[in-house]
């Protein structure tokens, strides 16, 4: 049976586009007969739910090579979106597959379908119930991701956790515990830039740290500035660059900021490597970023903010500090607590390589994975 993955390849580089590339290396690792189907459109400018007629038209091609669904025995394997233009995209792949009888599973890499599902009208409720009936297995990320799909008893009943992997092996992370240097603690970033995902808040925080608190930290930034859909108080991504530079500049932190843009390979290594703390104040509803299970498998002390999927990850901050969006100077505080006590740093930075080993490695989450797409 052949294996036909429908999802969106880097670039962009998000979690959902790395974790989709990491299942697919997976069944070519294990030679498991497989054709991709990429969705992505390389760099984006806005989070995806818009409509265009450019992106209409480059989904025609990809919407030309789903027929093969429609013939011979197979499994759709669907990296899903959760918005409505999107769930309108992956309707089509769900309906051509189940023309063709084939099994389909769709993998959510998100945490709020419930509350999405609820924003909807009665009739595209109806549309979405109708649809994912068709569907054989709804991989989630987390046991408290489950509940997203209460709303249909039938739905609920397909539903398997799959934590989600490092995407790449335990031998490229050092496995030892941090230790703090003497002067600058390095502070890190590693997401898009997106305002919901706090990034203006991590300034903020270093900016605290730096001039009231006088602890000479650095923040490396990585990613790439991305706008939200519906809300964005910039035009143009590069309006949103030019308002972060303008307020580092302000902020007198020209010597201890480095925005790095994407990064990936050696240098995404590399920064990981030297970092010390993770910093991600999302108010988003997450689903399991793939950066914090990079922050843990390196050791990085993660202070992020307490969603269902976040707090899972971390234990209720068992394995990371949990702080209320939009409070830098409580996010200072913790950063400056741990400066203050090296021990308490390194005792944390070696839970974290524990809970990374025990939990989310690309070996681990291809070995549940796999078998749950291959049925």
């Amino acid at each position: 049976m052949k294996t036909i993955l429908v999802g969106s390849l880097p670039p962009p580089l998000t979690g959902q586009t790395i974790a989709f590339q990491v299942a697919w290396e997976g069944l070519q690792d294990n030679k498991i007969p497989s054709r991709v189907i990429n969705l992505s459109g390389g760099r984006h400018l806005t989070l995806e739910g818009g409509f265009s007629m450019q992106r209409l038209g480059h989904l025609f091609k990809p919407f030309c090579k789903a027929t093969l669904l429609l013939f011979g025995e197979k499994t759709l394997y669907l990296s899903a979106t959760q918005n409505w233009i999107g769930f309108l995209r992956d309707s089509v792949f769900i309906l051509l597959a189940a023309a063709g009888r084939q099994r389909i599973v769709l993998h959510a890499h998100w945490g709020n379908f419930a509350g999405y599902y609820a924003s909807l009208s009665p009739p595209q409720r109806f549309l979405v119930r109708w649809v994912l009936r068709r569907v054989d297995c709804i991989l989630v990320l987390g046991e408290s991701h489950r509940a997203m799909f209460d709303f249909d008893p039938p739905l609920a009943g397909k539903t398997k956790v799959v934590y989600n992997g490092l995407p790449y092996c335990k031998d490229e992370t050092p496995l030892r515990p941090k230790r703090l240097p003497r002067s600058r603690p390095k502070l890190l970033f590693l997401s898009n830039l997106v305002l919901s995902k706090g990034y203006l808040q991590v300034l903020e925080t270093l900016r605290i740290l730096v001039h009231e608190r006088r602890i000479d930290a650095e923040c490396h930034f990585c990613g790439s500035f991305v706008l939200e859909s519906g809300g964005s108080p910039y035009s143009t991504t590069e309006d949103a660059e030019s308002d972060f530079l303008l307020r580092i500049r302000q902020a007198d932190l020209a010597g201890n900021v480095h925005w790095h843009g994407p990064v990936d390979g050696a240098t995404k290594l590399r920064i990981l490597q030297q970092s010390h703390f993770f910093l991600l104040p999302t108010r988003l509803l997450e689903g399991q970023p793939i950066s914090i299970i990079e922050a843990l498998a390196f050791g990085l002390v993660v202070i992020t903010t307490a969603t269902p999927g976040i707090d899972e990850m971390v234990e209720g901050g068992r394995f990371g500090e949990l702080v209320p969006f939009d409070q830098p100077h409580q996010f200072s505080r913790v950063i400056e607590s741990y400066v203050m006590d090296p021990a308490r740093f390194e005792a944390m930075s070696r839970a974290s390589i524990d809970r990374y080993l025990t939990t989310f490695t690309r070996e681990q989450h291809l070995k549940r994975l796999i078998p749950l797409i291959l049925g």
